[in-house]
């Protein structure tokens, strides 16, 4: 098996295992909105931050779709454009649960309060990889991506096993779950693991590009040399400033 092929099995694994782990939740809140709606109890209460979720939403689409069309009508099928295109997928999901917990009545919005963790995990699944193999997956970090994904899915699935137990509990008895706060520190951490992956990235891709050894890492972060080293060293700076902002961001969602 050659190493294309490795790569192409590992990218569809994680794409499988988090978009089963998302299904898994989805399964929850489908027949619960069919039920909302058959009642007469879905209503949608345009509020200014759901009016925000909103346009996000229309932007999130748009990318998406930009990206889809890129990899099936121009064939650009690489694993960074097909990772690109799943991370914002899982952004649309992220945003339109957002959306429906700031429109929905208290009652049905914990439906989808209770998949966000399920969605974010799959969208940092997606992301690490992505850090990964941007601009392409190095051999030095091949078992170091695939720990991350490990990481990454086993958090993803833990969220929507307990999504489907929140959701049963609510449906069947009506008792709300409160989330315990210690996977907030499991979340901060696989957040602040791809700035760290893009770190290396940039390492990587300069050494790749000048032939020089370990001791010139921190100078290539300081000045990376090529466009590849510069791309990754600059998605690192973007993600260093959510990170300062996660500790506010994980008690929200708890």
């Amino acid at each position: 098996m050659t190493i294309a092929r490795l790569r192409r099995r590992d990218i569809w694994i994680a794409l499988g295992l988090a978009g089963f782990s998302l299904a898994l939740a989805l399964m929850v809140v489908l027949p619960l909105g069919w039920e909302f709606a058959r009642a007469g109890e879905f209503q949608l209460f345009l509020t200014p931050a759901a009016i925000g979720y909103l346009a996000q939403l229309i932007l999130a689409l748009l990318i998406a779709g930009y990206l889809a069309y890129r990899a099936v009508a121009a064939r650009q099928r690489n694993a960074p454009t097909l990772l690109l295109l799943g991370v914002f997928a899982a952004v649309v999901g992220v945003v339109l649960l957002f959306f429906l917990d700031a429109a929905l009545p208290p009652s049905p919005r914990l439906y989808a309060v209770y998949l966000e963790n399920t969605v974010i995990g799959l969208l940092l699944t997606l992301l690490t990889q992505f850090a990964y193999r941007f601009p392409r997956l190095y051999p030095q970090h091949k078992w170091e991506a695939r720990l991350a994904l490990a990481i990454n899915l086993g958090y993803t699935l833990w969220e929507a096993g307990f999504a489907l137990q929140r959701g049963g509990r609510l449906l069947q008895d009506h008792v709300v779950l409160y989330r315990p706060g210690d996977p907030d520190y499991v979340l901060a951490a696989c957040f602040a693991w791809m700035p760290l992956a893009f770190l290396r990235q940039t390492i990587a891709a300069a050494q790749d590009l000048t032939g020089l050894g370990n001791l010139s890492g921190l100078y290539h972060l300081w000045r990376p040399p090529g466009p590849a080293a510069q791309a990754t060293r600059a998605f690192a700076l973007i993600f260093l400033i959510p990170l300062a902002l996660s500790p506010d961001f994980c008690r929200h969602l708890s």
